[in-house]
């Protein structure tokens, strides 16, 4: 059979293969700037009692021509809205009671237009919860049946707007039996590309909160806002990521795409949007920093935008992933906008962006003594929890503000009034802090070591926190016993201390450098096996060894014959200060830790962690230029060398065999030639 044109068809010869046996081709429509477009149609053809199907690719010229692939008919045009109809929903708005939206309904059906019944619909949905003893249920039921019949007749002149409220109103109502229409004609419009971005994460949103919409409406938005993301834009994005808030696994490549979106359209965007992409990042578990380092550019270019409520939600989305870029173009936008207002902001932003700058080891030193000076005079209005994230900050980082007498003064007056207010880990970790700086609040820790404080750190939950607890706990225990300030004498249960040590002593990362600084140790400097532990309470060390009077090492075991103590610390990156004027200065919980080992007469051996990182030829010369001090490493050096002579006597052998080799066979080659 031969096919000349399509046009010229029967149209009882083609049958369209659909879901619903309807009639219709859908075509996928690009923007105006694609002037090629291609639609796809599958088409079954009849030839006799033969059937069978047949593919086509049509290149779009003209829709008339090709009827059988036009997306709408002409009956699908959205009406406006009548005068008739903003009366009657003018009237319903004024509507307080069930009864007075009753009376109104009752006039002839055909007064009433789908526009008139869906707002009717929406008004009692709005109004579901408010009872009326005076109205039958038979009665409301009925005309609400009435409704969505009249509704579902016009559907295809609603606008997208009202269809979406007539479809939550209906979802409320729980009128599931009547939603077809609705459904299908939704469909409809999302294979036409009839939705609008910002239409699409309205049904995700409203289908998604209620359990009894169907969830394939959910999925099938969601795939077609796979499909228009390019129409994402900087009034839209923000939606977006609002509606990603209900995105199931396979849903998680939407992120991608608004990635790509953000970065084209984030010149165009207001301070708003990017506190609630902030937000939603958060809400959401992207775990990415692409966005992040895209708002951080933002931020430095649109910071006269910004007010104190678009700082924290962005502030606290850096916190939240621990976000740390290597240009802190928002870390500078927050300071100085906290430095000019003399921190008249709220308290709750001054401890968020202190524990942020305590994370990323950022430092700031005018804005660190314009916080301490807000602490001085305004203390009463920090709530506990705000308190003890800004204060923490001085004593952690090492800093001691300007006027620190009058600082620490306030403070401890304030410790002694809320004291209760506080939670028993965080005034152990606060007075610790403390401690780091060489300040110690006598009256505050008479309040800790004692027993029945201690009790208090036993009954914490969470291990973690709880073992958190006991080591600042022992921290100001020693701190105590170095100071003049008498000591109370309370201590942790041999238990409690056999738990931190062996929490401290199974530390991955400590058991790995260990094992890289005996190696070298052993290999490089010649030193006999070392079996140290590497843990003394309440501090962790990476390799302790005893020496004894001829300073050579000698073991833990014999206590009569050790005279010192050498220990060898590794510092971590996070204890070196980062991207600023006190660069390579270490942390006051590092320094606390190094001045309390030497008090006690322990030698202190320091290794950076750069050191330790493979092929690293500095490792042994910095060990041996600390360790010559407390270790006859000459000593060692000879034992070396005459300590098993068979085995240098193998290596002379071997030698000589080499040499003698090598002449007998250039003898043999010059007797050939």
């Amino acid at each position: 059979m031969a096919f000349r044109q399509m046009s010229c068809l029967s149209p009882t010869r083609f049958l369209l293969r659909s879901s619903g046996g309807i009639l219709r081709s859908f075509s996928r429509h690009y923007d105006k700037s694609h002037r090629r477009i291609l639609g796809y149609s599958s088409l079954m053809v009849q030839d006799g009692i033969s059937i069978k199907e047949l593919p086509m690719l049509i290149r779009r010229l003209d829709e008339a021509s090709f009827p059988l692939t036009m997306s709408y008919p002409s009956e699908r045009t959205v009406a406006g809205i009548s005068q008739h109809d903003a009366e009657f929903q003018h009237k319903l708005q004024k509507c307080t009671t069930l009864r007075q939206v009753m009376k109104i309904l009752e006039v002839p059906g055909d007064d009433v237009s789908a526009f008139s019944s869906a707002v009717a619909i929406e008004r009692l949905s709005i109004m579901k919860t408010r009872s009326d003893d005076n109205v039958d249920s038979f009665i409301k039921q009925a005309i609400l049946n009435e409704l969505c019949l009249t509704a579902t007749r016009g559907i295809c002149a609603l606008s997208n707007d009202m269809l979406l409220r007539l479809m939550s109103s209906m979802n409320q109502l729980r009128l599931t039996d009547l939603m077809g229409s609705v459904q299908d004609e939704m469909e409809v419009r999302m294979a036409d590309r009839a939705f609008t971005i910002t239409d699409l994460c309205k049904i995700i949103s409203a289908v998604s909160e209620d359990v009894h919409c169907p969830h394939d409406m959910a999925t099938a938005a969601w795939v077609q806002l796979g499909t228009q993301y390019l129409e994402i834009n900087a009034s839209s994005i923000s939606r977006v990521y609002r509606a990603m808030l209900y995105a199931s696994k396979k849903e998680q490549y939407i992120w991608n795409l608004l990635d790509i979106q953000l970065r084209r359209c984030i010149d165009k965007m207001e301070a708003e949007d990017i506190a609630t992409i902030s937000r939603c990042l958060i809400l959401g578990r992207y775990r990415f920093d692409d966005p992040l380092s895209i708002i951080n550019q933002w931020t430095w270019h649109n910071r006269h935008k910004l007010t104190e409520d678009h700082l924290y939600s962005i502030l606290t989305a850096f916190v939240h992933f621990n976000f740390s870029p290597s240009a802190s173009y928002f870390l500078d936008v927050l300071c100085r906008y906290i430095e000019r207002r003399n921190c008249d902001v709220r308290k709750g932003l001054i401890a968020l962006t202190m524990d942020y700058m305590l994370q990323t080891q950022n430092f700031n030193e005018s804005l660190f003594n314009a916080v301490a000076v807000d602490i001085q005079n305004n203390i009463s209005k920090y709530q506990p929890h705000e308190l003890f994230y800004t204060l923490r900050f001085f004593g952690k980082m090492g800093f001691l503000p300007r006027n620190h007498l009058e600082f620490f003064w306030e403070t401890e007056n304030y410790l002694q009034e809320k004291w209760e207010r506080f939670e028993p880990h965080q005034l152990l970790e606060l007075l610790a802090s403390f401690v780091y700086i060489q300040r110690f609040p006598v009256n505050p820790l008479r309040n800790v070591l004692t027993t029945s404080f201690l009790s208090r750190i036993k009954e914490i939950e969470d291990t973690k926190i709880r073992h958190q607890a006991l080591i600042h706990f022992l921290e100001l225990q020693q701190a105590f016993r170095q100071s003049k300030a008498p000591h109370m004498g309370i201590s942790p249960s041999p238990d409690q201390q056999n738990t931190i040590y062996q929490a401290l002593k199974y530390d991955s990362s400590h058991r790995k450098w260990q094992s890289i600084i005996r190696n070298t140790l052993v290999h490089q400097l010649n030193l006999p096996p070392l079996s140290g532990d590497y843990v003394l309470l309440p501090f962790v060390i990476d390799q302790g060894m005893a020496v004894d009077a001829k300073r050579r090492i000698v073991p833990f075991t014999s206590p009569d014959r050790v005279q010192q103590i050498a220990v060898i610390i590794i510092h971590k990156n996070e204890y070196v200060r980062k991207k600023s004027q006190h660069a390579g200065r270490l942390l006051g919980q590092c320094q606390f830790k190094i001045r309390n080992l030497q008090n006690r007469g322990i030698a202190v051996v320091q290794v950076h962690h750069n050191e330790l990182q493979d092929k690293s030829p500095g490792l042994a010369d910095t060990l041996r230029s600390q360790l010559a001090k407390y270790v006859d490493l000459q000593y060692y050096s000879k034992e070396k060398s005459t300590l098993n002579p068979p085995m240098r006597a193998l290596e002379l052998i071997n030698e000589t065999f080499v040499v003698v080799r090598k002449e007998s066979k250039k003898k043999d080659n010059d007797d050939e030639k």
